[in-house]
């Protein structure tokens, strides 16, 4: 499916789906690879994304990879802001209790 709404996505979707989005020029990228601070903030704000998680495997998806990645929060942070989602942002993880090093 080629950037599928959310309704789409549910309509449509099989076990061997493959869901192709647009990605920001502006997004975080090393070479040809996402980025794990472009994932960071995605999976907040991408409604199909979250669709496919519960709230309790977000907070746990967070709190992993802040405990096992080395994540720049400097890059996290600039494309939330970029993304015009930054304050939602820190409200999600304060709200969660999400900790990092930020």
């Amino acid at each position: 499916m080629l950037n599928p709404s959310v309704e789409e996505l549910y309509k449509y979707k099989t076990d061997d789906s493959i869901i192709i989005m647009n990605s920001s020029k502006y997004s975080p990228k090393k070479d040809e690879y996402i980025m794990l601070e472009k994932i960071i903030v995605d999976l907040y704000s991408n409604k199909i994304l979250k669709s496919f998680f519960e709230e309790a495997e977000l907070k746990n998806i967070y709190e992993t990879i802040f405990k096992v990645y080395q994540v720049d929060f400097q890059k996290v942070f600039s494309y939330a802001k970029r993304k015009k989602i930054y304050e939602s942002f820190i409200e999600y993880l304060e709200t969660n209790e999400i900790k990092g090093d930020f």
